[in-house]
This record gives C-alpha cells, structure tokens and sequence, in this order.
C-alpha cells in the first residue's frame, strides 16, 4: 500500500517562483543568499553564548526561511526565538535540534531547486 499523501518540499515552489517572479537568474541568485544566510545563522545558533544572541540568529533564520517559502524551517525558528532560556538550556537545545533537521531539509531542497536551474 503506498502513501499518496506525500509531505510537501520544504521550500513552498509556488511561494519561491511568485517571490522571484519566474526569473531563474534571480532564482539563483536567491538560493545562493539563502544558502549562505541560512549557513551563517545556524553557526550563529550553535555559536550562542547569550539568550539575545541566539534569539536574534532565529530571527535571522526566521527571515531568510520567509523569504523563500520555507514555511516550516521559518516556524521553528519562530520557536526558537520564544525558547527564553540560555542557550545551553534544555528549551533552546531542543529548539536547535529541530533547526538543524528542518534547516538541512530546506538548504538540501535549495540546492536542488538551484540545480534544477543549470
């Protein structure tokens, strides 16, 4: 028995090709920025030695994920911004360890869309 219901790409193609206006050399242009933002805020996360910094990394992170229609990667950097903990504190580790997941899934499905592109 197969499952028809197959969960949706991490990056919203209908929201990244409206934001881009179908334009594949500003696509690319995009997925690059989102890539290196993304990378730069997920070291940012990990690198946290404060409440406000890792905060303000998954704002960051909020952002760029909005920006491309990575619905889910931005909803948990939304909670990772309400964590209100140290960063070593067991809210704020839970919180990354779900960023990490979704953030490889969206920057795997960007590098795929880029791909495509070529």
């Amino acid at each position: 028995m197969s499952d028809d219901t197959a969960a949706p790409p991490p990056i919203d193609r209908t929201h990244f090709w409206s934001a881009v206006f179908n334009d594949h050399t500003l696509a690319g242009q995009i997925l690059a920025a989102f890539i290196e933002s993304g990378d730069e805020s997920m070291a940012s996360l990990r690198a946290a030695d404060s409440y406000r910094a890792f905060k303000s990394a998954a704002h960051r992170l909020k952002g760029t994920a909005r920006s491309v229609g990575a619905r889910s990667l931005a909803r948990q950097a939304e909670l990772a911004e309400l964590a209100r903990d140290a960063p070593e504190g067991p809210r704020a580790m839970r919180a990354l360890d779900a960023l990490e997941r979704h953030w490889l899934a969206a920057r795997t499905d960007a590098g795929a869309l880029a791909a495509d592109l070529s």
